[in-house]
């Protein structure tokens, strides 16, 4: 089965969107990655919102690059698009180092156009890896965040 190409950028609503410049507002589209090696020849990105002591910044990252926060209730989110002609595994990494009491939170979800969706949440230990199965899609978005509770450094990766 071939797969249109969607994206470069897009969402569930509009699966072909021209790449976001301006990250001074939160995007409602995200880069559409396709999992064939290098095609075409695109390091796989995601755009990340950090959040801490009040302030937000949002940026594209490209996979398996490590976004960090720190301060009072520190929140990381990533969220990219995807198509693939099977499944795949993507994996959520993640480091927390605690300066207070904190009760972090970890989670994941993916929804597919073909009507496909899980989710993931949980009280994460200290530092770990959640791997997770994406099905096979002509479009899906997946997205992960980590909070840090009350305050923390906190480190998380998408591979």
């Amino acid at each position: 089965m071939a797969i249109l190409r969607a994206g470069p950028w897009g969402s569930l609503t509009e699966t072909h969107a021209d790449p976001v410049t301006d990250f001074s507002v939160e995007p409602t589209v995200f880069p559409v990655n396709c999992a064939k090696d290098d095609w075409p020849n695109q390091v796989w990105g995601a755009v990340y919102s950090k959040t801490a002591a009040s302030t937000t910044e949002h940026e594209l990252a490209e996979l398996n690059e490590t976004i960090s926060a720190s301060g009072t209730f520190p929140v990381i989110e990533m969220q990219f698009c995807y198509q693939s002609t099977q499944g795949f595994d993507i994996e959520v990494n993640w480091d927390i180092v605690f300066t207070d009491f904190s009760l972090p939170d970890i989670s994941w979800s993916y929804t597919t156009i073909e009507g496909s969706s899980d989710s993931f949440f949980n009280t994460p230990a200290d530092s770990g890896t959640e791997t997770v199965t994406l099905p096979a899609s002509t479009f899906g978005v997946f997205g992960a965040a980590l909070g840090g509770g009350t305050e923390a450094d906190i480190d998380l990766s998408l591979s």
